[in-house]
């Protein structure tokens, strides 16, 4: 069998075979099923990166009670009169273990696809290897918030207060009122929203209210980039397809959509309170490997990963529900 490793460009060979991109073997075979990976993870940007630094498992602390809404966590100090004692107080902390696990997936590619210039065949077929992993890694991570979040869910209102003062109310709508709400639930407990990740059909929603097609409300002139749509009510608005992800693989609700916080390292945080949302734990970020088959006359191209998404303070997670899907 040839040795398809080394070969560097298109055309036809000494033999009159055809030839391998370079884009399609070492290095840039490994680049182009990560580049195409990337986009599809909406959600994976919500987590604090954690590389696990050779260890399957890896312990992290979190804080035992929400923030500012029990009386065994003060948020003020005490008053102590002459010659008392000063009070100790200890910050209740418990650990979550999480243990990576790894997914991948390959694809064949045949001798026939490289003697009769199959390239785009070859192509599409690796561009799919990295979107599949992609989309599982996005779907996991959204599965863990929902998961984390159903606690915390409110039924959308579809409130919106217009331009001219006028309130409105169209049922089974993602409203403006449902956003600045869930900020409030949110800054009860000391936490100040910075993200909103909304379904197709919220986003749709969204985007047919007159005050969020203003320049000076959303900030952008052109927002539509990376599943990103701008600023709403001064949140970064993202938009996935896998918010109310369940447990069993492709189960999604464009039903739920969700306002959170602690989810990028540069969110707002005044009071100084640890809220990371949660951590993407990765053993091993996405890999590639090339495996010649010579009883198919083929070689196997194949990508894996290793990680595990955590959410540690589902406080920071306001789940919005009863969106119509009509």
């Amino acid at each position: 069998m040839a040795d398809w490793s080394n070969i560097s460009q298109v055309g036809i060979g000494d033999i009159g075979g055809a030839t391998i991109p370079d884009q399609l073997l070492y290095p840039g075979l490994s680049q182009m099923i990560v580049e195409y990976a990337m986009p599809a993870q909406i959600f994976r940007q919500l987590y604090i990166h954690y590389p696990s630094m050779g260890r399957q498992s890896v312990t992290i602390p979190k804080e035992d009670t929400p923030y500012g809404t029990s009386a065994t966590v003060p948020v003020v100090g005490s008053r102590v009169g002459e010659g008392d004692e000063l009070p100790l107080n200890i910050l209740p902390l418990t650990s979550s273990t999480v243990t990576t696990y790894k997914i991948g997936e390959g694809y064949q590619v045949t001798r026939e696809m490289i003697l009769f210039q199959q390239v785009p065949i070859i192509q599409q077929r690796l561009k799919r290897l990295g979107i599949t992993l992609g989309n599982t890694i996005d779907y996991d991570c959204a599965a863990t918030v929902d998961a984390a979040s159903l606690a915390d869910t409110t039924a959308v209102a579809g409130k919106t207060k217009g331009l001219d003062n006028t309130v409105a109310v169209e049922a089974g709508t993602l409203g403006q009122y449902d956003l600045v709400d869930a900020k409030v639930r949110m800054m009860n407990n000391n936490l100040f929203a910075d993200t909103a990740v909304l379904s197709p059909r919220s986003a749709g929603h969204i985007q047919k209210l007159p005050q969020y097609k203003a320049f000076m409300n959303t900030g952008k002139a052109d927002g539509y980039a990376h599943g990103e749509i701008g600023q709403i009510e001064g949140l970064r608005a993202l938009v996935s397809r896998h918010t109310g992800a369940g447990a069993t693989v492709n189960t999604v609700s464009p039903a739920i959509s969700y306002v959170m916080t602690g989810t990028v390292t540069t969110a707002p945080n005044p009071l100084g309170q640890y809220t990371p949302m949660g951590y993407f734990v990765e053993a091993l970020p996405i890999q590639t490997m090339v495996q010649e088959n010579n009883r198919r006359d083929s070689y196997e191209v194949y990508a894996l990963t290793m990680f595990a998404p955590v959410v540690v303070v589902s406080n920071c997670i306001e789940r919005l529900s009863g969106i119509s899907v009509d």
